[in-house]
Formats: C-alpha cells, structure tokens, sequence
C-alpha cells in the first residue's frame, strides 16, 4: 500500500479509499479491495469530516455533525483517527484528512478538487446505513460518472456469531434461557 504513484502509460489509476465507521486497518475489506486495485497506481486514504454538511438542513441532522458531538466523542473519534494514521504509516502510506476551516471551502467541495486534481479513477467505501453519507455518496457518482465505485461490507461481531442455532421467535428464545438457568 504504497502512496508513490507510477507515471506509466500502462496503469495509472488512481484509488480513493473514503473513510467513514469502520477505522480499522486490519480485517478492513474495503482497505483490501483498494490495495488490490491500485497495486499499480496511486492509493489515498482520505477521512473528511462533515462531508454532509452540503445536504439541505431538512436532510440533515446536527447530532451526526463533528461539532455537535460530545467531547467524550470527539475524542474518542480523534484517537481513532490518529491510531489509522500510525497504522497506514507502518504500512507506506498516511491519511489524508479534510475538514472544514474557518475560511476553507466545504469539506464536500474540497473533496471534489481533489478527486480531480489527482484524476481518481475508483472510489473504495465500506457500506454504510448512515442516509445521509449514502446521500453525499450518490451526489458523487452523479458528479463523477466515469469513476468506478467500489462498496464493501463492512466485518462486525454477528458475522462471527452462531446466528442460524438462534431459536425463531423471542418467545422460544426466552424458554430456553429461562430454562437453561431454571432446569
């Protein structure tokens, strides 16, 4: 996962990888994917806070902004953000990071440039239920139609868990652990 490009007629594509939940640098499939793409080509790695911050304030929720939450929070998403990077920079390649400034332009337009100014060719995400980065997702394809989108799901703790032996209903569920501690 290298950040040096390779200037050569053959492959030069160029792959963003958009950060959003999953901050994780190992068992990460949208990582994966993107190192895969770009062994040849160029590999950023980008988080942009606020991203949804150009949705209209119907569609959009101040409790999802970085500036509404918490402290606890703020920290919390500051840790992980700097854990990614000492993480990336082990591996030859460090994270971008776009946020809006006091008199930058929006995180959303920022991103725009960039996609452009480095000819990005595809676009690595993890799938998200979050409506409206889903929303600035679907404003990128439209701006972007010539690049490749590439969505991965994202690894959690009910992939590992024995799901399929769960009883059918919360009724059945509730007799057995009842009976498991009663019994």
């Amino acid at each position: 996962m290298s950040n040096q490009a390779v200037n050569n007629s053959e492959n030069n594509n160029v792959t963003l990888v958009l950060f959003h939940n999953d901050l994780r640098v190992a068992d990460n499939a949208t990582l994966l994917k993107a190192s895969k793409i770009s062994i040849n080509g160029k590999l950023l790695l980008l988080y942009a806070s606020s991203l949804t911050d150009i949705l209209d304030n119907k569609d959009h929720y101040d409790a999802y902004r970085y500036e509404a939450m918490g402290q606890a929070r703020q920290q919390f998403l500051h840790e992980s953000l700097a854990d990614l990077n000492a993480s990336l920079i082990q591996r030859g390649n460090r994270l971008l990071y776009l946020q809006k400034g006091e008199e930058a332009l929006d995180v959303f337009t920022q991103l725009s440039n960039l996609i452009a100014q480095q000819q990005v060719t595809d676009i690595c995400i993890s799938q998200t239920a979050d409506y409206n980065q889903n929303k600035v997702y679907d404003l990128l394809q439209a701006k972007y139609p010539e690049i490749q989108w590439h969505i991965q799901t994202t690894a959690t703790l009910f992939d590992e868990l024995p799901l399929e032996s769960l009883p059918k209903s919360f009724t059945q569920f509730r007799k057995q652990v009842v009976c498991q501690k009663v019994c």
